[in-house]
C-alpha cells in the first residue's frame, strides 16, 4: 500500500513537472501566431507548423530557444527570413516537409545547436546556404530526400561534428562545398544514393572519422579525390555499388582503418593502388564483385604489413587469387 502511495505521488509530481515544462513551449500554427510573437527567449521548445504561414518576419526578436525547434509542414513558407537574430538552439533543429521552402536563408546568426540538425523531405529546397556562422553542432547532421538540392554552401565555420553525417538520396546534389573547414567527425560519415554527386570536393580538410566511412550507390563518382587529407577511420570503410568509380585516388593519405575495408560491386573499378599507405595491421580487406579490377598488386604490400585477412571474390581474373597476384 505504501509503495502504491509513493508511486501515485511520483506520478502526480511528474504530471505537474511535465505541465510546467509544456507551459514553456511555444506552438506557432498560423500566420496570426507569427505576427503576434514578441519574445527574445523561448524557455522550452518552439514548433512552427501551419499551412497558411507565409513568412516568419515577426520572429525577428528571437535570439535563443532553450529546447528544440521544429519547422515542418509549412505549405507556403519559402525562406526562414525572420530568424536572422537567432543565435542558439539548446536542443535539435528539425526542418522537414516544407514543400515550398527554397533555401535556409534567415539563419545567418545561428552559431550553436545543442543536438542534431535534420533537413529532409523539402521538395523545392535548392541550397542549404544560410547557416554560415554555425560553429558548434553537438549531435548528428542528416540531409535526406531533398530532390532539388544542388548545393550545400553552408557550415563554413564547423571544424568538428560530434555525431554522424548522413547525406542520403538528394538526387540533384553536385558537390559537397560548404564543409571546407571540417576536420573531425566524431561519428560516421555516410554518403549514399546521391545520383548526381560527381565529386567529394568540399571535404578537403577532413582528417579523422571516429566511426565508419560509407560511400555507396554514388552513380556519378569516378574517384575519391575530395577526401585526400583523410588519415584515420577508427571503424570500417565501405565503398560499394558505385557504377562509375574507376580508382581510389583520394585515399592516398589514409594510413589507419580500425576494423575492415570492404570494396564491393564497383563494376568500373580498375585500380586500388591508392590504399598502399594503409598500416594494414589487424584489419580485414574484402574485395568482391569488382568485375573490371585489374591493378591490385598493392595487396601484396598490405599482406606483408600483417593484414588480418584478405578476401578476394569474383573480381577480374587478375585480382582473384592472392598467391597469383604476388608471385
Amino acid at each position: 500500500m505504501r509503495k502504491l502511495l509513493l508511486f501515485s505521488c511520483f506520478l502526480f509530481y511528474f504530471s505537474i513537472l511535465n505541465a510546467q515544462n509544456n507551459e514553456k513551449d511555444i506552438i506557432i500554427s498560423s500566420q496570426k501566431d507569427v505576427d503576434n510573437f514578441s519574445q527574445k527567449i523561448v524557455e522550452g521548445n518552439l514548433s512552427i507548423s501551419g499551412k497558411d504561414i507565409k513568412n516568419l518576419k515577426k520572429l525577428e526578436l528571437l535570439e535563443l530557444v532553450r529546447g528544440y525547434i521544429l519547422i515542418n509542414n509549412n505549405d507556403s513558407l519559402q525562406t526562414l527570413n525572420g530568424l536572422q537574430n537567432l543565435k542558439k538552439v539548446g536542443g535539435f533543429l528539425d526542418i522537414y516537409h516544407n514543400p515550398n521552402l527554397i533555401s535556409l536563408q534567415g539563419l545567418d546568426s545561428l552559431d550553436s545547436i545543442g543536438n542534431y540538425l535534420y533537413v529532409g523531405l523539402n521538395r523545392k529546397l535548392k541550397t542549404l546556404k544560410g547557416i554560415p556562422n554555425l560553429t558548434s553542432l553537438k549531435g548528428y547532421l542528416y540531409i535526406e530526400k531533398n530532390p532539388k538540392l544542388d548545393s550545400i554552401y553552408s557550415f563554413q565555420k564547423l571544424d568538428t561534428i560530434f555525431g554522424d553525417i548522413t547525406i542520403f538520396d538528394n538526387r540533384n546534389l553536385k558537390n559537397l562545398h560548404g564543409f571546407d573547414n571540417l576536420k573531425y567527425i566524431k561519428g560516421s560519415l555516410t554518403i549514399n544514393q546521391n545520383s548526381s554527386l560527381k565529386t567529394l570536393k568540399g571535404l578537403n580538410h577532413l582528417t579523422e572519422i571516429q566511426g565508419n566511412l560509407k560511400l555507396t550507390v554514388l552513380d556519378s563518382i569516378k574517384n575519391l579525390q575530395g577526401i585526400s587529407n583523410l588519415k584515420k577511420v577508427d571503424k570500417s570503410v565501405i565503398i560499394s555499388y558505385n557504377n562509375e568509380l574507376k580508382n581510389l585516388k583520394g585515399l592516398d593519405n589514409l594510413n589507419y582503418i580500425g576494423t575492415e575495408l570492404l570494396i564491393q560491386t564497383n563494376p568500373s573499378l580498375k585500380n586500388i593502388q591508392s590504399i598502399g599507405n594503409l598500416d594494414g595491421k589487424g584489419i580485414k580487406i574484402i574485395l568482391s564483385y569488382n568485375s573490371a579490377l585489374t591493378f591490385c598488386k598493392v595487396l601484396c604490400i598490405l599482406e606483408k604489413k600483417k593484414t588480418d585477412e584478405i578476401v578476394l571474390l569474383r573480381n577480374n581474373e587478375n585480382c582473384q587469387i592472392l598467391d597469383s597476384i604476388c608471385k
